[in-house]
């Protein structure tokens, strides 16, 4: 299964790629975002790949095509057009030595 973000809000909005990539279609009534499918992942995989199986099969309303060109990336120059980074704010944690001790890390000083 292959999930992508469009630029929208804050986090962007879950689409589904076809596995040729030429194809995608909103998957926001099953997850609005990546990170909220991820959240609840149990009960939202089924429902992506049913959705993944029949965008597969030509079986999708709404379906559009799909620019792979248009993907953000982590790099200078790729993230232009619709698409969003797929997780443009996880949650992240970090211990609290490393924190205290980040400063001298990163050559900065107190």
């Amino acid at each position: 299964m292959k999930l992508a973000s469009l630029k929208s809000g804050r986090d962007g909005k879950l689409i589904v790629v076809s596995r040729d990539l030429s194809r995608a279609v909103s998957a926001e009534t099953i997850a609005p975002t990546l990170q909220a499918a991820l959240d609840d992942w149990a009960a939202k995989e089924p429902a992506l790949v049913a959705l993944y199986n029949d965008l597969n099969a030509g079986n999708c309303n709404g379906a559009f095509d799909f620019i792979p060109e248009d993907c953000a990336a982590p790099c200078p120059g790729l993230t232009t057009g619709r698409m969003a980074a797929p997780m443009s704010r996880t949650w992240s944690w970090c211990a609290r030595p490393v924190a205290q001790n980040y400063p001298n890390l990163s050559g900065l000083t107190r």
